[in-house]
């Protein structure tokens, strides 16, 4: 016999404490709804309602089990009308999260095409750096995560990669003229270097020459967790700054910053999109995964 036709038996049982009554609910006899009863609890091997002439009442075990079963119609019901709703309709709202330089300077775009190509959908961005906890969007109630390359423990997410960022060495040409250039990477200890504390909470800068990485120590007096408050700090000459080209890729193009050690590259860092695994997506949200996949393809230069 169907297990989840006894479960809804067994429920219907015990809300109202009758058999008659549920069998007229279903159209069967209350023998019948008695043999549903009973071949459950023969399956479990507990017994779950109390009988008597006069009353029909839970056990314990009926009690806890119960509780089980309604959370399980509950989560059928639940994607039964996720199915029915949000398969069959491409609106609605959709909650992201993303990294606040990478937001603010190239997610717009995308998401403003998106947009105008998709006038049923409400987006609501949040721009917030870096968790060490990659499921936190999901139990803060977010459809999507932009990340920078975490490594991703937990099976439950899914994680696109829609690109590789570069980063660059970068001061301006003031701070240089009056500090010195560093010739070799050793030299970057001796100078004031500006801090990105969620990237680089051990206070080391690593650098990839002929395939080999080093990792040099740094010290500075100035540290932020944005990557725009930086950008500024290096434009004012108040020290070196290692930054994403997107971010500086301008003021390198204008002079006013200018790339330290070239033949040096910095680890570049892959781009997420993280979503939620094995759970029923809203068609808008896998609209704007594709969306944007197929947009950074597209304009892959602007992660160079």
């Amino acid at each position: 016999m169907d297990r989840f036709r006894q479960m809804d038996t067994f429920l219907r049982v015990s809300r109202s404490g009758s058999f008659t009554a549920v069998a007229n609910q279903i159209g069967h006899s209350p023998a019948a709804i008695a043999r549903h009863i009973n071949s459950l609890e023969s399956y479990l091997g507990v017994r779950l309602l109390n009988r008597s002439t006069r009353s029909i009442t839970l056990t314990p075990a009926g009690i806890t089990y119960s509780e089980l079963c309604q959370r399980v119609v509950d989560d059928i019901q639940q994607c039964e009308s996720l199915l029915s709703s949000t398969e069959k309709s491409s609106s609605g709202m959709i909650k992201m999260i993303a990294p606040k330089s990478f937001g603010s300077m190239q997610l717009g775009d995308a998401i403003v095409e998106f947009c105008n190509k998709n006038t049923d959908i409400s987006i609501s961005i949040t721009l917030e750096d870096f968790s060490s906890r990659p499921l936190d969007f999901v139990e803060r109630g977010y459809d999507l995560a932009l990340r920078w390359g975490i490594d991703l423990k937990d099976s439950t997410l899914v994680a696109s990669k829609l690109g590789s960022v570069v980063r660059k060495l970068v001061a301006s040409p003031g701070y240089l003229a009056k500090y010195g250039t560093p010739s070799e990477l050793a030299d970057i200890a001796r100078h004031n270097c500006l801090l990105h504390v969620n990237a680089y909470a051990d206070k080391t800068w690593r650098f990839v020459k002929d395939e080999q990485e080093v990792g040099i120590k740094i010290s500075g007096d100035f540290a932020s967790d944005s990557a725009l408050m930086l950008r500024k700090a290096a434009l004012a000459g108040r020290g070196l700054a290692v930054l994403r080209k997107y971010c500086v890729g301008e003021d390198l193009e204008s002079g006013a910053l200018v790339e330290v050690l070239p033949e040096y590259t910095c680890p570049a860092t892959p781009l997420l999109l993280l979503y939620r695994e094995k759970r029923l997506l809203p068609s808008r949200v896998r609209l704007l995964i594709e969306f944007l996949r197929v947009w950074f393809e597209e304009n892959a230069q602007l992660l160079r």
